[in-house]
């Protein structure tokens, strides 16, 4: 039950930093995290299908994955909550991912 609630809390974390700063948060229209209506199992019915696509009509599928959890530990915070604050994002919500990450 603790992982089930501990998503939920984050998911509502990220629609709220959206609602907050989502002006601020343009990414590439093929990027699935923080936008509006769209998520993980939109990336995944999108693999899915590709998948699906290539193996109907014969081809081979290779399929790699990047599991980056641990690479925010190497990440140069200083930078990324300055470059946060350049491109817009609200001083009160750098302050609440920088005590966020204190936390952790």
């Amino acid at each position: 039950m603790e992982f089930y609630l501990s998503s939920v809390i984050s998911k509502l974390f990220e629609m709220v930093l959206l609602a907050i700063c989502g002006d601020a948060l343009k990414t590439d229209s093929l990027q699935f995290g923080l936008k509006e209506k769209i998520g993980s199992v939109d990336a995944i019915f999108t693999l899915k299908s590709t998948v699906e696509y290539f193996a109907n009509r014969g081809s081979s599928i290779y399929v790699a994955s990047l599991d980056i959890r641990k690479a925010f530990d190497r990440v140069d915070h200083y930078k990324l909550y300055k470059s946060l604050l350049q491109t817009g994002v609200p001083v009160i919500t750098v302050d609440v991912l920088c005590n966020c990450q204190l936390v952790q």
